[in-house]
């Protein structure tokens, strides 16, 4: 009702707010990708209510860490999603929805859900992981294990028994 009526008065509002950088290079949000693709607002709505389900900003949110492929979390509901730092409204997407989702997304991949562009380094903090992000000369905790344990060595750990303490 409160939009209706400052449209109904011509009532034009100017919100100032922090624009938040692209975590990745070549990284793009998913509603633009979602928007370039799709022509109907009805279908484009129902693909935001799984974008804001996973608490997705951009497609580094569900990409793999080499920024090569998506991530299963992007294909399967979960009630986790992704951990971002920013509030989502509260969607429960029907099943009808998820399988539009998941058409969108393996029509926008190639075999194997690869990306048809590979992201770039990380250049900004993510949303996702708040204020820590890899580069070359400086490299949290975290962003150690993220990069080099979870990716690389949790598979062969597991198999020998073996936990790394930092």
């Amino acid at each position: 009702m409160l939009w209706r009526s400052l449209k109904y008065h011509a009532v034009e509002l100017y919100m100032k707010f922090e624009e938040i950088p692209l975590p990745r290079e070549k990284d793009r949000l998913v509603m633009e990708l979602i928007m370039e693709r799709i022509s109907s607002e009805a279908a484009t709505r129902s693909l935001n209510r799984c974008r804001c389900y996973l608490s997705v900003l951009f497609l580094s949110d569900i990409t793999t860490a080499d920024g090569k492929y998506l991530e299963q979390l992007a294909m399967i509901p979960s009630e986790n999603g992704t951990k971002s730092r920013y509030k989502f409204s509260r969607e429960v997407p029907t099943q009808a929805v998820w399988k539009r989702w998941q058409r969108f997304w393996t029509d926008y991949t190639t075999t194997g859900k690869r990306l048809p562009v590979e992201l770039g380094r990380w250049i900004n903090p993510t949303p996702e992981h708040g204020d820590g992000f890899i580069s070359r000369t400086q490299m949290t905790c975290n962003d150690w294990i993220r990069t080099n344990y979870i990716t690389t060595n949790v598979g062969k750990a597991e198999r020998e028994g073996q936990h790394h303490m930092m």
